[in-house]
């Protein structure tokens, strides 16, 4: 059995919307074989994609690997903030980009807590929600200048103790140790899946990080030099993918 590892939106969900060649590509897949979603939305994002598509999937891990629950919502592993945790510098650098259209989100296992337009006293609530196992924190450029997420994200990498990932104009920290290529880790060791058995696909830079599983991985053609160059194979879609992954199958 082929298991393969997809990013959501850019991969799955392009231009808003599910090709219909997409779509039975995959749910022609997950007949013999497994289909595992990884996606920085969280629970509450992820299920306006489920009510408004069919999918069969097994696995979805959410938040950039901060959750990983099935079919069935149950929550498998859950990584968390806390009290203990410092975030203080996240803050103070969002803070020094206030004047700019930015929202801040808080993730948690059943929820969200949204910041529309950030400004620097609204921390105290932050923190205060630290409490309630906060698994992710997504920040928003909603000007969707890319000056300002390269250097808000540049300054966070090399400021923060978190895992910081960018993905167009969205940065997502997430609590230490936390990526999407260390929660396919965690369901392998789970459920003792060959490594060999592991197909990985996304399109953009929190992505790469499944890339380092094994060779199997493919990247979304989106014209991006550094991402094309990491990956084994550069496809149109997830159903090219597919494709080479069946071609393999069978010829093996």
């Amino acid at each position: 059995m082929k298991i393969l590892i997809s990013d959501l939106d850019g991969t799955i969900y392009r231009n808003k919307t599910v090709s219909s060649t997409d779509l039975k590509a995959l749910n022609d897949f997950v007949n013999h074989d497994m289909l595992i979603i990884a996606t920085g939305r969280n629970e509450n994002t992820f299920s306006f994609f489920t009510n408004q598509y069919d999918l069969s999937y097994t696995y979805v891990i959410l938040c950039n690997g901060a959750l990983i629950q099935d079919k069935n919502h149950q929550t498998i592993v859950k990584h968390t903030f806390n009290k203990l945790n410092d975030t203080s510098k996240i803050f103070d650098i969002i803070n020094l980009y206030q004047n700019h259209h930015i929202s801040v989100s808080l993730s948690f296992e059943d929820g969200t807590l949204y910041f529309p337009k950030w400004k620097s006293h609204l921390y105290e609530h932050v923190n205060a929600n630290l409490a309630y196992d906060v698994i992710g924190i997504c920040i928003e450029v909603v000007d969707k200048s890319l000056n300002v997420v390269d250097a808000i994200y540049k300054q966070l990498s090399e400021n923060s103790s978190f895992h910081v990932e960018r993905n167009n104009h969205y940065i997502d920290i997430l609590p230490c140790g936390v990526s999407k290529k260390n929660a396919i880790k965690e369901l392998m060791n789970l459920f003792h899946f060959n490594k060999n058995d592991v197909y990985v696909i996304g399109d953009s830079y929190n992505d790469l990080s499944m890339s380092e599983i094994n060779d199997n991985n493919y990247i979304i053609d989106n014209g991006i030099e550094e991402l094309n160059n990491k990956a084994t194979y550069v496809v149109d879609s997830i159903a090219d993918c597919i494709k080479i992954i069946n071609d393999e199958k069978y010829h093996q």
